[in-house]
């Protein structure tokens, strides 16, 4: 691939992300009452039955622990998520409602995801797989 071609389906992923992006959390906050960064960071919590430590949720996510505490915060409110205070360190643990909330947003994303990759299907889409990945972890 030329760097000219590289640049351009750079372009057309960024588009792509920003749109899909843009149809998730409309439909998650229509639908559930939050964003997709909201259910990042209650589907990074579900597995952790403990709870993960502010610093810990913050590398998970690529996100400032500053933006998480924010984000944290609002969840907290809702009754999705609460924190824990331990010895030396705060935790942050889904509750019951956050467990069937993201159940239920996560049907929302898989569907809006599968109706966005039916929409153009290509007979072999291993490659942009490959690629994606590759962009993802990108420096």
């Amino acid at each position: 691939m030329s760097p000219a071609q590289a640049r351009q389906l750079c372009g057309l992923l960024f588009q792509a992300h920003g749109r899909l992006r843009r149809q998730l959390d409309d439909e998650l906050g229509t639908q559930h009452g939050l964003s997709l960064a909201d259910h990042a960071l209650l589907q990074a919590l579900a597995p952790h039955a403990q709870g993960l430590s502010t610093q810990a949720l913050a590398q998970s996510l690529d996100l400032p622990a500053s933006a998480v505490v924010r984000q944290a915060i609002a969840l907290e409110k809702t009754g999705w998520l609460e924190r824990l205070a331990g010895p030396g360190e705060r935790r942050l643990r889904l509750r019951a409602p956050g467990h069937g909330l993201l159940r239920e947003a996560s049907d929302t994303l898989t569907s809006i995801c599968h109706a966005a990759l039916q929409a153009e299907p290509a007979p072999d889409d291993s490659w942009l797989h490959a690629l994606a990945g590759r962009a993802a972890w990108a420096p």
